[in-house]
């Protein structure tokens, strides 16, 4: 009896996970969104004219090297957890992070407040608003 008891519960756990419901990238983007600032591309071009800003190119170093925003510093997404804390050590320092389009940006956005950093924003559209706005590209080294 207590041997059914297991093989039924194990049968059942199985039907209940094969069930769950897998979530796509867009789910975890859009939960972001709703939790970071989203900045134009304009915005972000008059708090980089200001100063005192970091701007972040989270893209892959193939992205990059096609070309940015210039002054912008690269750490790749998958690399931006171990690497950032090296870089950016005040969590008040006001951080810009982009991407291509803006989803991998709103995950590190979305990151790097939960790391502590208290003023990173993202700019709406990535790397592509920036250059359909007409602002001024780069190379990436």
């Amino acid at each position: 009896m207590k041997k059914r008891l297991i093989i039924f519960s194990i049968v059942l756990l199985l039907v209940f996970s094969a069930n769950a419901q897998i979530k796509p990238a867009k789910y975890f983007v859009a939960k972001a969104i709703a939790k970071i600032k989203m900045i134009t591309p304009q915005e972000a071009k008059a708090m980089l004219d200001k100063g005192g800003v970091i701007l972040i190119d989270v893209r892959t170093e193939k992205e990059y090297k096609r070309g940015t925003i210039p002054g912008a510093m690269h750490i790749p997404r998958g690399l931006l957890e171990f690497k950032i804390y090296k870089v950016i050590t005040d969590p008040n320092q006001k951080i810009i992070i982009f991407c291509k389009s803006g989803g991998r940006g709103a995950l590190a956005t979305l990151r790097l407040k939960e790391m502590g950093y208290k003023f990173v924003y993202n700019i709406k559209g990535g790397f592509m608003g920036w250059k359909k706005a007409g602002l001024p590209v780069g190379k990436g080294k």
